[in-house]
């Protein structure tokens, strides 16, 4: 039987068409071109509602912050939080309604009260240098390594970040241990470089 190679093309491309305009103007239909979801950035108000709780959780100014509380640092930002937003992106006192992206300085600050930093790059990278004192916990093998997390509340608040501005794993990472319950969640978008060229404590 002789196959009429016209005609198959014909059929093809009204297939296509028709196809095409089905999805353009059913209202379910999918987007078929990728678009890269706007991440919410954090304000300075909400920051500077960390920074003035630290002084209470010091007995001694002097000292290093005590990170044994990072709960009531948590609990007492997310009701700040919800005062600082407006009412259509207003939160609840579990968290925030998706992760919050900050700056170097804003993730300074946080460092500085003693928020736990999750690294989400491979292992190989964390072990070649990474922010002092944050956790491995690489986003490609997330599901193999999320136990590392078993023993962090889900009201802590956590910052995730990777190697730098363009790299996607932190917002991954982020989003991940967001669907899990960790709802406290900012995400470091400048990462190790940005942090390493700062000269803040890295090991």
């Amino acid at each position: 039987m002789k196959v009429n190679v016209n005609n198959c093309l014909i059929i093809l491309i009204a297939s296509s068409v028709s196809g095409l305009l089905y999805n353009y103007f059913n209202p379910a239909g999918i987007n078929l071109i990728s678009q890269k979801k706007e991440i919410k950035w954090a304000s300075d108000s909400l920051l500077s509602s960390a920074i003035k709780v630290k002084d209470t959780l010091r007995s001694n100014p002097t000292a290093k912050p005590n990170i044994t509380k990072p709960d009531i640092i948590a609990e007492t930002i997310n009701k700040k939080h919800s005062k600082v937003q407006d009412n259509s992106h207003s939160d609840t006192e579990e968290g925030f309604k998706e992760p919050i992206a900050i700056n170097l300085e804003q993730a300074h600050k946080l460092y500085e009260i003693g928020f736990i930093f999750i690294d989400a790059r491979e292992e190989s990278e964390y072990k070649i240098g990474h922010i002092k004192n944050s956790i491995n916990l690489p986003d490609y093998y997330f599901d193999k390594f999320k136990n590392i997390m078993a023993k962090i509340p889900k009201s802590q608040a956590i910052v995730c970040y990777c190697g730098g501005s363009d790299c996607d794993l932190s917002r991954s990472l982020s989003n991940k241990l967001f669907s899990i319950g960790y709802r406290n969640n900012y995400i470091f978008i400048g990462g190790w470089e940005q942090w390493k060229s700062a000269g803040y404590s890295v090991e």
